[in-house]
């Protein structure tokens, strides 16, 4: 949803106006439809995987055909929403298709190929790019920069974290497993290249952080307030992906913090675009929902029980 939003305020447009809103609503819109698909495609797995016990298909607080009707009538209120903010620009709606592609494609085969990062991640980076479109086809230098981060910050997210997260279940594919990680015991023992591979993605976030400000005209006390959010999240990522002791909770909870402050940090880096005003919104009203959707779900705070 934020990706979303700043796509509209690259665009040109102002942070602070009722269509901005209505964007910030066709991304949560977006992410429903996608993450209820998920569970539908993953139900078979997570019925065998206790982490995921808690989920409400899964518990059977819902049906498998219920929650496909559901989503169907997410996805289909989704497009035709997303139609009538853009006022009908083909180019957005041809980036809707692919990344509703995209998005399915990660979906089906998250567990089944190694290479479903990839999917996910074409598809959030198309995403931030509907917005934008339908009112210029002029891409900012800045605008590249955040699509190059959201795509690193994806393949980090699903290709480092989920994978760390979830090398403890056998039965789904898994890349950094396939590299040669694994557990021993109770401790997490990571290969050179999963090692590297990781490293690199965590340095070209924060590359892209320092890009992105300079790019956007950042102020000072904003580039202070990315430099220390960076800082947050190389120790955070250092945590995740270190070997040691493999306790799930507690590596969720890195990378929770981890992605929480590589977003803070994309925030402070666009004040030059959004204001401070901008920064302080982007980064107060996201955390009130993000935090208040995880009670409702998980009856948790920062963490989801994902």
């Amino acid at each position: 949803m934020p990706g979303v939003v700043l796509g509209y305020v690259l665009a040109g447009n102002p942070l602070f106006d009722v269509r901005a809103l209505g964007w910030a609503l066709f991304g949560l819109l977006f992410h429903a439809w996608g993450f209820l698909q998920n569970n539908i495609f993953d139900y078979q797995y997570d019925k065998k995987d206790p982490s995921k016990a808690h989920h409400p298909l899964v518990k059977g607080e819902i049906t498998l055909g219920r929650a496909l009707a559901l989503d169907v009538i997410l996805l289909l209120g989704m497009i035709f929403y997303m139609m009538l903010i853009s006022g009908g620009n083909p180019f957005s709606h041809a980036l809707l298709a692919l990344a509703i592609m995209f998005g399915t494609l990660y979906n089906y085969y998250c567990k089944k190929t190694t290479v479903s990062p990839l999917y996910i991640t074409a598809c959030f980076t198309t995403l931030v790019f509907i917005p934008y479109v339908a009112y210029t086809l002029t891409i900012t230098p800045v605008m590249w920069l955040l699509a190059a981060f959201t795509s690193v910050l994806m393949l980090f997210q699903i290709s480092v974290s989920g994978y760390i997260k979830e090398i403890a279940v056998g039965s789904e594919v898994n890349l950094l497993r396939r590299w040669g990680s694994r557990l021993d015991g109770d401790h997490l023992k990571l290969s050179l290249q999963a090692d590297v591979y990781a490293l690199v993605l965590t340095a070209l976030k924060g590359l892209l952080i320092a890009f992105i400000a300079v790019t956007a005209g950042t102020a000072a006390w904003a580039f202070i307030g990315a430099l220390v959010a960076t800082v947050g999240f190389f120790y955070f990522s250092g945590f995740l992906i270190s070997e040691g002791p493999f306790y799930r909770p507690r590596r969720v909870r890195q990378m929770s913090l981890a992605e929480v402050l590589s977003y803070f940090a994309l925030v402070f880096a666009v004040e030059g675009v959004v204001g401070w005003l901008g920064v302080a919104a982007l980064i107060v009203l996201p955390m009130a929902w993000f935090m208040g959707m995880n009670k409702v779900m998980w009856l948790t705070v920062v963490t989801p029980r994902v």
